[in-house]
């Protein structure tokens, strides 16, 4: 039995889909897209709140939809912790709390590839 890999979508990815500003970058997001059920997927509770906090209606709304099939993860004491400590020893920026944020929760539940 082949199991699927674990991959945790940051919004980057999400926003990635939909954004013409990078055509191909937008290009390679879909037709990765195009295979997302050869994988398990997850995003997060800092996913959802970011995307809720996008300006533009339309793009809220498509990358909204983009969530429906995902399964989504919470941000937990761990996660929040390690976040903490990238930061604190100088793997993440303190710039990229998020990010290292996103790391954290991606490694906390055993995610195997971060995107």
């Amino acid at each position: 039995m082949n199991r699927r890999l674990k991959i945790y979508l940051d919004t980057s990815v999400i926003s990635a889909l939909f954004d013409r500003r990078s055509p191909e970058i937008m290009k390679w997001t879909q037709e990765f897209w195009k295979m997302i059920e050869k994988y398990e997927v997850y995003v997060s509770d800092v996913v959802v709140t970011e995307i809720q906090e996008t300006p533009d209606v339309e793009l809220k709304e498509n990358m909204s939809k983009a969530l429906r099939d995902l399964s989504q993860l919470e941000v937990d004491e761990n996660a929040e912790k390690l976040s903490r400590q990238y930061v604190r020893y100088g793997a993440v920026p303190p710039r990229y709390r998020k990010d290292a944020l996103h790391i954290a929760i991606a490694t906390v539940n055993h995610i195997e590839i971060l995107v």
